[in-house]
């Protein structure tokens, strides 16, 4: 684990990190907050945000730090090697860093610029904030939010409040099943005990414990001009 700023791991061992994640696309409908402790990985994050969102796989993702504050990038890889281009564009993995390294000291606020499913528009705004306490606190991820996510397999999160308008009115559409790859989704819940569920069995190992599910088979492209058929019946 990398703490290149933070000098001392029990700092960060003393440290609960809050994460709130909301979409960059107007409106809101949709948040997350999560909360970590200070020896979390950018892949523990990654993957608390996956259950936070009530979805089952991994999909890419991305972070970055501002531009003004020493700019670096990351993917996480979850044991994967890194391909020629990954190596090209000097992504750093995630997951062998930790959330409070990004940070000049303990004290600091901040925020991340994070892609959830990199490539398809899921940009999420991810603002931290971090506690410091006098002893060390339980290795555990606690979810808290409002409103459902997009549905999993949705291209980008700026469709979700179309797709939602069109389910609370009924129209349950060749094209809109092929969006959702045919997962029930419900525009209006977020079931926090389940999340809260299954990321104390997915944290159990602690910090830098979270691995990479398989994700199932999913036709992008078709799903792509199911999207594009979908948002031309709004015009």
């Amino acid at each position: 684990m990398q703490l290149l700023l933070v000098e001392d791991i029990e700092i960060a061992r003393r440290s609960v990190v809050t994460i709130k994640l909301e979409p960059l696309d107007e409106p809101v409908e949709f948040e997350r907050v999560i909360q970590m402790r200070g020896d979390a990985t950018l892949g523990d994050v990654h993957g608390a945000a996956t259950i936070a969102m009530s979805h089952h796989n991994h999909h890419g993702c991305s972070f970055s730090t501002p531009a003004n504050n020493d700019e670096r990038f990351f993917r996480c890889f979850y044991g994967r090697k890194r391909t020629q281009r990954e190596k090209d564009l000097d992504l750093e993995d995630g997951c062998e860093v930790s959330i409070m390294s990004l940070f000049k000291n303990s004290e600091e606020d901040g925020f991340l610029a994070y892609d959830y499913k990199a490539g398809d528009l899921w940009e999420l705004c991810m603002s931290i904030k971090i506690g410091t306490f006098q002893d060390e606190q339980p290795w555990k991820v606690t979810i808290d939010g409002k409103g459902a996510a997009p549905p999993e397999y949705c291209l980008q999160t700026n469709a979700t409040s179309d797709i939602a308008e069109a389910i609370r009115s009924g129209k349950n559409t060749p094209e809109l099943q092929a969006i959702l790859n045919g997962v029930p989704w419900n525009p209006d819940t977020f079931d926090k005990e389940e999340a809260n569920s299954r990321a104390a069995i997915a944290f159990a190992g602690g910090a830098g414990a979270f691995t990479e599910s398989q994700m199932p088979a999913f036709d992008e492209k078709a799903a792509q001009l199911a999207y594009d058929k979908f948002n031309k019946s709004l015009d």
